[in-house]
């Protein structure tokens, strides 16, 4: 499957669960190498309403890297990334009395350390390509990641 297949792929699925069903997203895919070898990064963008503001703002879903894109890979992926935004939000917005925020997950030392070296695209993609052997495929540069990836695996 080339991008735009990959795309089309990611954009025919739907889910009516409430928290997704409720703020539009859509797809980012890019093609890069990885290991010497053509691969996707796919990412799930969503507008949401910031927990801190109360804003609708833009969510991006951390980078999933698929090395093989067929159907199967791409709806793991597509369900991963679904699970890891919701977890995510609900992490973010658990509150006790106190008004603490145990599981915050910006708050939490490695994932406050990810998003703060992720501020510029570029940078991310330094520390992919420094740690993790990650460049974009030749001539690709239409789309930036812009937060650090919580893991990098074969698609998973």
């Amino acid at each position: 499957m080339n991008r735009n297949e990959i795309k089309a792929f990611l954009d025919g699925i739907t889910n009516q669960a409430a928290w997704i069903a409720l703020y539009p997203y859509k797809w980012h895919v890019d093609a890069i190498t990885y290991r010497g070898q053509l691969a996707y990064v796919v990412r799930l963008i969503t507008e949401r309403p910031c927990i801190q503001t109360g804003q609708m703002g833009t969510g991006h879903g951390h980078p999933m890297i698929i090395e093989e894109p067929t159907p199967q890979a791409l709806q793991g992926a597509a369900m991963s990334a679904m699970e890891a935004m919701v977890l995510h939000e609900l992490r973010e917005a658990f509150t006790l009395p106190d008004g603490s925020r145990p599981y915050n997950p910006h708050a939490m030392g490695s994932t406050q350390a990810l998003r703060q070296a992720a501020d510029n695209g570029q940078r991310c993609f330094d520390f992919l390509a420094k740690n993790h052997g990650l460049q974009f495929a030749e001539g690709v540069m239409e789309g930036r990641i812009t937060q650090a990836p919580k893991s990098v695996g074969g698609g998973q």
